[in-house]
């Protein structure tokens, strides 16, 4: 058997020169899509909040006829307090259940409310 030596002759400002340029690439791919992963990121953010904001504003002016009667529902159950499920703008339910103190501050306006009739 022969003995072969193999010689690689390596210029080491070369390599280097090479490899910085290759590091430096690589860093700046990586900050340049950082940025852009984030910027995507918040205005996905931003858009499925002001989508929450505004379906859970509802319109906070009631206009009350005279001899109107106050329905309530009494086949749904009402929490303590005001639940706001985020999650039902996918599923269609409601955005807003109120709670026992909201019905019952609703029964006692329309007690003093002389436009109302009934419950």
């Amino acid at each position: 058997m022969s003995n072969h030596k193999i010689i690689f002759k390596f210029n080491k400002q070369q390599t280097m020169k090479q490899f910085f340029k290759f590091f430096f690439a690589s860093l700046l791919a990586l900050m340049v899509g950082g940025a852009l992963l984030l910027i995507i990121f918040f205005s996905i953010l931003g858009a499925i909040g002001s989508s929450f904001s505004e379906s859970i504003k509802g319109d906070d002016k009631v206009s009350v006829k005279d001899k109107s009667i106050l329905v309530l529902s009494l086949n749904n159950t009402y929490p303590e307090l005001r639940q706001n499920n985020i999650f039902a703008m996918f599923s269609g339910g409601p955005i807003t259940t109120p709670g026992l103190r909201e019905v019952l501050t609703a029964i006692k306006y329309a007690k003093e409310d002389k436009k109302i009739k009934g419950i």
